[in-house]
């Protein structure tokens, strides 16, 4: 399977998701053997090596998230229009899984074991180069639209629309900037100039003035720009006297 780059092989599936269990089934070989190789050349010490040890549960975590995801696609009756995510999902955690691989091998203790596992495990160098470009942006916009895609991958987790609630305001957030979409790319057009959370009321203004937008259309880019300001400011703190260290909390201020 190194060797062919798993292009070869069985597979439970002849569609396009064929070659991604080929790819998993390449990578779940070289886990495996490199972990019982592992095993017998280090027995418990490799519990002790925390680096190389946490690189194995690394690479075993995303063989699981990648077997997940092509059941949980399966389960639902492999729709179209979720191939995006599942691409995505796929493409990162298979590099992942390699990269592990490719540190384990780069930092066994013996040089030897080193150079005699390589050509085996991953004889052609990693394959795997994670999701690009486009894959990431046909995956972003089904997140950012609302629609079956979207209502399948939230199914079973934690979802409010309530603005009151800190993941509530997110996604009402979300709704607002959709609906009010068109109107700031159309100002951006006709004032030449990119609108953001800082300038928009200064972009409002000049739209007003030049009759580009109605004072209701406003009204809903001011709404929007608003509520994302809101989802997006962090906590502020007031400032420390240059080279003075903050004050530790007396211990009765816990009681």
């Amino acid at each position: 399977m190194g060797l062919t780059c798993a292009t070869i092989g069985p597979a439970p599936r002849t569609d396009a998701t064929a070659t991604y269990y080929r790819r998993l089934d390449r990578l779940h070989a070289a886990f495996a053997f490199l972990a019982d190789v592992a095993m017998i050349r280090l027995g418990g010490s490799l519990k002790r090596k925390e680096k190389l040890s946490g690189r194995f549960a690394d690479a075993f975590c995303h063989l699981y998230l990648a077997a997940a995801t092509l059941k949980r696609y399966e389960d639902d009756g492999c729709p179209s229009q979720d191939r995006p995510l599942l691409e995505w999902a796929l493409e990162d955690s298979l590099q992942k899984v390699e990269s592990r691989i490719d540190d384990i091998l780069r930092n066994l203790p013996s040089l030897w074991l080193r150079g005699l596992l390589r050509p085996i495990v991953l004889p052609l160098g990693r394959q795997e180069k994670g999701p690009n470009d486009k894959r990431s942006r046909a995956a972003a916009k089904i997140l950012q639209k609302p629609g079956d895609s979207r209502d399948r991958l939230t199914r079973g987790a934690y979802w409010t629309g309530d603005p009151e609630d800190a993941l509530g305001l997110v996604e009402h957030a979300l709704q607002l900037a959709l609906q009010a979409e068109p109107l700031p790319h159309k100002l951006e057009q006709a004032l030449q100039m990119k609108i953001n959370e800082t300038n928009y009321e200064e972009a409002l203004a000049k739209g007003l003035e030049r009759n580009l937008i109605q004072p209701s259309q406003a009204d809903m880019i001011r709404h929007a720009m608003e509520t994302v300001r809101q989802v997006i400011q962090v906590d502020e703190f007031p400032a420390q006297p240059s080279g003075r260290a903050l004050k530790p909390l007396q211990p009765d201020r816990f009681i």
